[in-house]
Parts: structure tokens; sequence; C-alpha cells
């Protein structure tokens, strides 16, 4: 148990390391189409976070689950492994351009997630997480 809450910042770090490493190198490689690219994925991903994120929140509390909790749930409903997505996309399809709903959707994950985490901190005393 120690271990790995030990390990669990710098991994989570990494983690956000290797997904910024993969957009600006596919961003790079796409650079002339990028902003197209963006403004057709944009909304889409936006939404599916926003979803997530909803559907987190309305399904805990309907369940009567705390509100730590609730923040928890949000938070794992809307960030998804986009790293994955990223991964599949150029590996195995073998095309940046299927990369770029989840390049944008890894972008905004870590914003709501972000705002999630703060919200949860503020909103909640620690002694209710």
């Amino acid at each position: 148990m120690r271990l790995a809450l030990r390990a669990e910042k710098p991994l989570n770090g990494f983690g956000a390391v290797v997904l910024l490493v993969l957009i600006v190198i596919i961003s790079y490689g796409l650079r002339d189409h990028l902003l197209e690219l963006l403004i057709q994925a944009g909304p889409a991903c936006l939404l599916l976070n926003i979803l997530g994120i909803g559907a987190g929140f309305g399904i805990a509390r309907l369940a009567g689950v705390a509100k730590g909790d609730q923040v928890a749930i949000a938070v794992e409903l809307g960030i998804k492994n986009s790293t994955i997505g990223i991964l599949v996309a150029t590996t195995i399809l073998g095309s940046q351009e299927m990369a770029i709903p989840s390049m944008v959707y890894g972008l905004t994950m870590y914003a709501f997630g972000a705002g999630l985490v703060a919200f949860g901190r503020s909103a909640i005393p620690a002694k209710a997480i």
C-alpha cells in the first residue's frame, strides 16, 4: 500500500508527459491541417467530456453516494484514456488524422479533470473524502 501511495504521483505525472509528447508529435506531423481537424473534432470531444462528467455526478447522486465519491466517479467517467486512442490510431490504424479526436479529448479531459479536482478540494471537507 505504501509503495502504491508513493508511486501514484510520479506515475500520474509520467502518464501526462507521455500524452503531451504524443500530442506534440502528432500536432507537428499534421501542422498543415491541424486547425481544420481541431475544429471538426473539438465540439464532439468537449461534449463527450461534459456528458461523461455530468453522467458521473448524476448517477452517483441518484445512487446516494457521498459528495467526495460523486466527484471521484465524475472524474472517472469524464476522464478516459486518450493515450490508448492515440496509440491505436497511429499504430494499428496507421493514421495520425484518426488520432486527432483522442488528442483533443486528451487536452480537454485534463482541463476538465483539473477543474473537478479543484472543485472537489474546495467544496468538500477533507474528512468527508
